[in-house]
């Protein structure tokens, strides 16, 4: 990964999913994401969010990601719709407020960037299931309760 861009953007759905870099990488969907990202808020908007998500300090990482990041009028929506798209594998469409000053010409409808996206998404590992239809357990293993995982 020589892309300094996309290393930037692990980095943020990082810390904004709470989720590990590996398992982020490990979804295979990283580029995907960042690419559908700048195509639907524009690379000027991901660049300004990536660089406002590096000032973000360690000692002060809950009110930096509040502040610079979720709160801020420009890059909260697009970092609400990262975050959905992590774990459930689906672009939202951005809220109307936010398309009619930022949005300019681009589309704003939802999408599922990948085949993958769904079944790679962060929400199974987090409740310790698998994907509805895809990723069986083997036969008949419906007709059981879901095994939750004890941390």
């Amino acid at each position: 990964m020589a892309n300094a861009r996309l290393v930037d953007f692990i980095r943020l759905s990082v810390d904004l999913t709470g989720m590990s870099e590996y398992r982020i990488i490990g979804t295979g969907n990283a580029e995907t994401f960042l690419d559908l990202a700048v195509d639907r808020c524009s690379e000027e908007t991901i660049a300004a969010m990536l660089e406002a998500h590096g000032c973000v300090q360690s000692d002060t990482f809950e009110r930096d990601m509040r502040h610079l990041i979720l709160g801020d009028p420009r890059f909260g929506a697009i970092a609400r719709n990262l975050l959905k798209l992590w774990y459930i594998g689906t672009w939202a469409p951005l809220p109307s407020d936010w398309y009619e000053v930022y949005g300019n010409s681009r589309e704003n409808g939802p999408v599922i960037p990948s085949i993958t996206a769904y079944t790679a998404g962060l929400l199974w590992p987090t409740i310790g299931g698998n994907p509805q239809g895809a990723k069986p357990l083997g036969y008949g293993m419906w007709a059981h309760p879901p095994k939750f995982v004890e941390n």
